[in-house]
Parts: structure tokens; C-alpha cells; sequence
């Protein structure tokens, strides 16, 4: 394989700044938690991150959940899976 060569990045002009001034997009209190190998699904579920598919999963977990309780018959066949591993 052949790796073409690339010309060095001009820095010139490039502007640095402490991390600790830049404000922040995501808080402490939204990171995920650390789980032990005994974990339930909807444990492991709550103690992923708020952002990203986190939240999504969760939501996934909401519906499945609220369906089972109003129609049971609709999730009949997710929750008679057997799972192997």
C-alpha cells in the first residue's frame, strides 16, 4: 500500500487557550456511571451518558415498556425472546 505524503500543517497564526476557560457543552451530572458485571438491562440502561444515543435508548426502553402495559400483546414477541451468550 502505498501512503501518499502530506506537507506539514501551517500553524502560523494558530491561537491556544487554558481548557479551563472554554465553557463547556456537557456537565459532570451528565456522564455516564460506572456498573458492576451483575448490572440489570434497565440499570445499565439508566447509568449511560444523557447525550447522544443514551437518551435514545432509553426512549426506546419508555415505548417498549408503556406498549407492553397498554397493548400486551404487541410486544409479545420481543420480551419471549431467549437470549444466549
Amino acid at each position: 500500500m502505498i501512503t501518499p505524503q502530506l506537507a506539514p500543517f501551517d500553524l502560523h497564526g494558530l491561537v491556544t487557550y487554558e481548557l479551563q476557560s472554554r465553557p463547556s457543552k456537557v456537565f459532570a451530572d451528565e456522564l455516564g456511571k460506572p456498573i458492576g458485571p451483575e448490572t440489570a438491562v434497565g440499570d445499565w440502561l439508566d447509568s449511560l451518558p444523557q447525550q447522544l444515543a443514551g437518551k435514545e435508548l432509553r426512549a426506546v426502553r419508555d415505548q417498549i415498556c408503556r406498549a407492553a402495559t397498554s397493548f400486551p400483546f404487541s410486544v409479545l414477541p420481543i420480551t419471549t425472546l431467549k437470549w444466549k451468550r
